[in-house]
């Protein structure tokens, strides 16, 4: 008579079930809030971490080119810095009190450098959002990017990603006045001493079926105010609202 197999007990999971393993330990998503600027990437279904990848190599090697000088003039600061504190360590050698009080603020904690860019969960196929430190204009990251692609057509950077689409300042649905929100994002374009502006509305809603296009550019178009003109050809600044889920966004008049 053939005997019976030994009964296996499965060891549960961790987190019971929901525990996800990865390289940089146990994933977390990262949620939008009202306030936040960044860029929205659009680029094909199933294609979206690497999309991020990307985004994230490029945005970081611009970020380094926009500082420049202030790179080289910083680590040229941090070198004398250094010799400094060599010339301070000879001369506090016999010191005992220096030496200790050095070697207790060694070991307190160094705070942590804050993330100049971060990636968002959008829980949306096609699009991934990064939001970016406040030191940080989106428009003028997107800005660089796109002028030194169209100067330099044949060194192509990228192969996921579609669109970038630079964000301002977000807010959430369930709490925006679309009209005080568009205002005070256009006042600094529109309502000062420059003089008539053309401009363009170019809406857009993702899953989202609270607002109404037409209802948007009325509404931003209403913000803008008097006195400028609407011209969807050659527009001075071209005004993009993105409504996706339960939050909205304007990124900041950018030029065309």
């Amino acid at each position: 008579m053939a005997s019976r197999p030994p009964n296996r007990v499965s060891k549960p999971k961790k987190g019971g079930g929901n525990y996800k393993k990865s390289k940089g330990g146990p994933a977390y998503k990262v949620a939008f809030e009202s306030g936040d600027a960044g860029v929205f990437i659009t680029c094909d279904m199933g294609r979206e971490g690497k999309c991020a990848g990307e985004i994230l190599d490029i945005f970081t090697e611009y970020y380094e080119k926009s500082l420049g000088k202030q790179n080289l003039s910083g680590a040229t600061g941090q070198n004398i810095e250094s010799e400094d504190d060599n010339e301070d360590d000879s001369d506090a050698g016999d010191d005992i009190e220096a030496q200790i009080r050095k070697e207790v603020e060694g070991l307190k904690p160094k705070a942590s450098k804050p993330r100049l860019f971060q990636k968002v969960t959008a829980n949306m196929p096609c699009m991934v959002f990064y939001r970016v430190d406040k030191s940080i204009d989106p428009v003028k990251l997107v800005h660089d990017i796109c002028e030194e692609a169209k100067a330099n057509p044949e060194e192509r950077k990228t192969r996921w990603i579609k669109r970038m689409t630079p964000i301002t300042q977000i807010r959430k649905v369930l709490s925006v006045d679309l009209a005080a929100f568009a205002k005070e994002v256009l006042e600094p374009y529109f309502h000062g001493d420059a003089g008539p502006k053309k401009f363009a509305i170019r809406p857009a809603v993702r899953n989202n079926n609270s607002f109404n296009r037409d209802d948007i550019i009325k509404t931003v178009a209403a913000a803008v105010g008097p006195g400028h003109k609407v011209d969807l050809k050659n527009p001075d600044y071209t005004i993009l609202v993105e409504i996706a889920q339960v939050g909205i966004s304007l990124p900041r008049a950018a030029c065309a």
